[in-house]
This record gives C-alpha cells, structure tokens and sequence, in this order.
C-alpha cells in the first residue's frame, strides 16, 4: 500500500462484530450472550448502538466493563437492540496469529517446522524428526531426553482410564512393561548386560546371547571297525552358556570290538567341568540305540560308549546339551 509522506508507525487492520438483543418491556441493560449464542464484548469507545436500526447518539447509553451496553431511555418489547463492536488486528486468510488460534484444515509448512527451541523439529531436507532435538541425526526419529533416567520413548496401550502395557525406553534401555494400570510389572528389559526379565537386572542373570546354526561333526573311533556314510542335520542352538545339539550319525556298518567311539568338531568347547549324559534314539541290531557320553574338561569332542556285536547298517540319532565356556 502506497502511502504520501512518512509512513504510518501503527498499522492495523479493522472488522466489525455485531450482537443482537431482542429486549424485554423496561429493559435498559444489555449484555452477555446475544440472540445468535456469542458473547458481547468490545472496546469502549468503539462501538455504535443501534434500536430498530437506528443509530443512537453516545448520550443515549452508556457503557461499562468492557461487557454492558446500557440505553438511556428504557426499550419496548421486542426492540431490536444492535451493538456493532470495531475490531483491530483482524486476521485475513493469509494471516497467523502469533499466539493461540486454531486451524480447522490441513497445514502446510514449506521448509523446517520448529516448535519451541528443542521441543519439536521437522528436519525438510534429511527428513527427519527431533523431540527433544533442534539437530536430529541418524535415524528418522530422533527422541532426545538430555538425561538418563527420564523416558526417552514410551508406547502405551490404554483402555477405559487403565495402561495395560508399555514399551519404553529408560534408564534400562528398552523394556517392555505389563500390567493392569495399577501396577505395571516389567517383564523384558534390554540393558548393557543382556536382556533380562521380570525386573531382575543382575549382570549374573542376563540373557546375553543366543544363536543358533550349523556345525561340521568329524568321526574319531577306537574300538571300532567303521563304514561311516554321513553326518545328517548337524545343528545346535546357544542360549547363553548352554548348548544344545544334534545330529544324525549314518553308518554303512560297524562292527564291535572294544573301547568307544567320539565325535570331534563340536561348536563350542566345553565348560572345564566335564560333562555327562545320555544320547541316542533309533536301532542298533534290532535293539534300542543309545548310550553314556562324555565331554572332557575344555574339549570339542563328545565320547559315545556303545556296544556293537554284529555288522550293522543303521543311524545313531544324537542329541546332548553341555555347558561352554
């Protein structure tokens, strides 16, 4: 807008709002909630006051809190009472208010959103989003806490006023919480030591690994005059220090004469305490396999103890758990 002379050091835009009274015989005040449901309210000085449509004189009323329009002269039933109320600092649509407001439809936002300094920030070159972060990295989701022990993440079911369950992360790392909203007992924590459950975060009593896969037996034998076919399904399964495995030992024929045989390449050697226990399942000579083991202190082969008296052609099927180191 072009302007002669200096230009103008207050600019402001205007609007007007109306309120309508429908009057009472006698009645003089007029105030609170109008014909229409809104709320009276204006700024002395700047309102005209209308009865019937005609435009009354500032002698003709007065006006008080900001809230109260009161004529002079008493109004009939059913008079028509219009306060017309001027109104500055009046948004347009390409205005936002620079406090409250609300917006009734989609928002759009060409460049970086920042709410507050570390609030909220919406990265829109590496698209990402901070909580807590004015610099989001790594992933997309950057949730920053600034300390230890306050929750950094948590994902709650919630029901009827009652938490069923929560994930979480905190001073643990990532747990996950179950419970009835009075009391949420923690089922399965993930912290530095492992993974630990029901609360228990002893370094001692951490699950702190698991695997599981495929090994390569060798066949070691004394004793034993042997047409060994194949290993068959050599596989194992590692929960902490604890192994379990299996395997399918196929003969071509053995025969019997003293002693044992042992089975080298175990994945994982054992526990310096020597371990024993019991394999085997299948047939041997028409009868029932299986037999004592054996694993040495610090060893990677296991020793089957079992008696053969004739050429046979069968499968020993093994299977053993032994602590490793």
């Amino acid at each position: 807008m072009a302007y002669i002379g200096t230009t103008p050091k207050d600019i402001r835009s205007f609007g007007k709002a109306k309120f309508d009274f429908t009057a009472s015989q006698g009645q003089t005040a007029f105030t609170g909630v109008d014909d229409d449901g809104k709320t009276l309210g204006f700024t002395d000085g700047q309102i005209s006051v209308y009865v019937n449509g005609i435009l009354m004189d500032d002698s003709d009323y007065t006006t008080s809190n900001s809230n109260t329009v009161t004529l002079t002269a008493a109004a009939n039933a059913s008079d028509i009472i219009s306060v017309v109320a001027l109104q500055t600092d009046i948004p347009n649509s390409d205005y936002v208010p620079a406090t409250g407001g609300t917006f009734s439809g989609d928002v759009e936002i060409n460049g970086d959103l920042t709410v507050d300094t570390n609030t909220l920030y919406v990265d829109s070159t590496n698209y990402r989003v901070g909580v807590g972060t004015s610099s989001p990295s790594g992933a997309k989701l950057d949730i920053f806490t600034g300390s230890s022990t306050a929750d950094g993440l948590k994902i709650n079911r919630y029901a009827s006023g009652v938490y069923y369950s929560t994930l979480r992360q905190d001073s643990h790392g990532l747990a996950i919480h179950v419970g009835d909203g009075s009391s949420i007992a923690e089922r399965v924590a993930i912290t530095p030591n492992g993974i630990t459950f029901n609360g228990d975060t002893a370094a001692a009593n951490a699950l702190d690994d698991y695997e599981e896969g495929t090994w390569t037996p060798t066949s070691l034998v004394n004793g034993f005059t042997v047409s060994l076919g194949y290993f068959n399904v050599p596989r194992y399964v590692k929960i902490g220090k604890i192994v379990h495995v299996t395997f399918d030992m196929v003969f071509g024929s053995a025969t019997y004469a003293s002693g044992y045989s042992w089975i080298g390449g175990l994945p994982f050697g054992s526990a310096t305490t020597a371990v024993h226990g019991w394999y085997g399942s299948g047939t041997i000579s028409g009868n029932a396999a299986g037999g004592p083991l054996y694993i040495g202190s610090g060893n990677t082969s296991v020793y089957l103890f079992q008696a053969i008296n004739s050429n046979v052609s069968t499968t020993w099927n093994v299977g053993f758990t032994y602590e490793t180191t």
